[in-house]
C-alpha cells in the first residue's frame, strides 16, 4: 500500500514562494554577526548599516533556489540505510526530548533518566521501520533526572557569549563569538601558569632525558 500526502496545491506553493520573496526583499532579516552579513552582502544581498536588517533581491533569492541540490541524504549509522530526501521516500522519525515518562513496571509518573533514555534508544534502534532518531526522552545524570539536575543547579551554562537579551549583547558592545573566544585563548596562554611537577615525576623526566640523550650519541 502507497500512501500520498499533500500538504499544499500547486496554487497555494506559488503563493507561499512569492510572500516569501516579497518578505525578504522588503522587511528583511535582522543578522547578528558582521561576518555573515559581509558574505551576504559579497552574494548581492542589501545590507542596512545600522540596523544589521539584510534584504534579499529577488533574482539572489531565485538563483540561489536553481543552484540549490534538489536532492541528498541524511546519512545513517548502518550501511545502506542513508535516507534521500525529495526522492519521494519516506520513514518514521522520533522526537520529543520529553523530561517525564510513565514507568513500565510500575506504572508511575516520574522525571526521565539516562536509563529511560538508554532503554528508549535500544528499542528505537531496533525498529527498521524508524528511520531517523532523535532523543525521546531526557537523559538525567545517572540515576536523577533533567529536571531534577536542572532545579538543583546542576547544570552547565558556557561563559563564553551573551545569554541574556539582544538589548544586553548590544550594550556590552555587540561583541562576536569567535571574537570573544579569540580574546579568551590569548588571555589563557598570556596569563597561564603550569603546576609544578612532583619531586617523582622530576626524577622520571629526568631518567627519560638520560635515556633518550645516550640513544641519540
Amino acid at each position: 500500500m502507497e500512501t500520498v500526502l499533500r500538504v499544499l496545491s500547486e496554487d497555494e506553493k506559488a503563493q507561499v514562494h512569492e510572500r516569501s520573496l516579497a518578505v525578504l526583499a522588503t522587511t528583511g532579516v535582522k543578522v547578528n554577526t558582521a561576518e555573515g552579513r559581509q558574505y551576504l552582502k559579497a552574494a548581492g544581498a542589501e545590507v542596512e548599516k545600522h540596523s544589521s536588517i539584510v534584504k534579499f533581491p529577488r533574482v539572489m533569492v531565485e538563483e540561489s533556489l536553481r543552484l540549490a541540490p534538489k536532492t541528498f541524504a541524511l546519512g545513517a549509522r548502518r550501511p545502506g540505510w542513508d535516507l534521500s530526501m525529495n526522492a519521494g521516500e519516506c520513514t518514521l522519525m522520533i522526537d520529543g526530548e520529553g523530561t517525564s515518562v510513565i514507568d513500565r513496571k510500575t506504572g508511575e509518573h516520574r522525571p526521565s533518566t539516562f536509563d529511560d533514555w538508554l532503554e528508549a534508544t535500544r528499542v528505537i534502534d531496533a525498529l527498521d521501520e524508524v528511520g531517523v532518531y532523535q532523543d525521546m526522552v531526557e537523559r538525567g545524570d545517572g540515576k536523577k533526572s533533567t529536571v531534577t539536575n536542572m532545579r538543583s543547579g546542576e547544570w552547565l551554562i558556557p561563559s563564553l557569549g551573551v545569554h541574556e537579551s539582544q538589548e544586553s549583547w548590544e550594550k556590552a558592545g555587540k561583541k562576536e563569538l569567535l571574537e570573544e573566544a579569540r580574546e579568551t585563548v590569548e588571555h589563557l596562554l598570556s596569563t597561564h601558569e603550569p603546576l609544578p611537577l612532583s619531586e617523582e615525576i622530576e626524577l622520571e623526566l629526568d631518567k627519560i632525558q638520560k635515556r633518550a640523550d645516550e640513544a641519540s650519541t
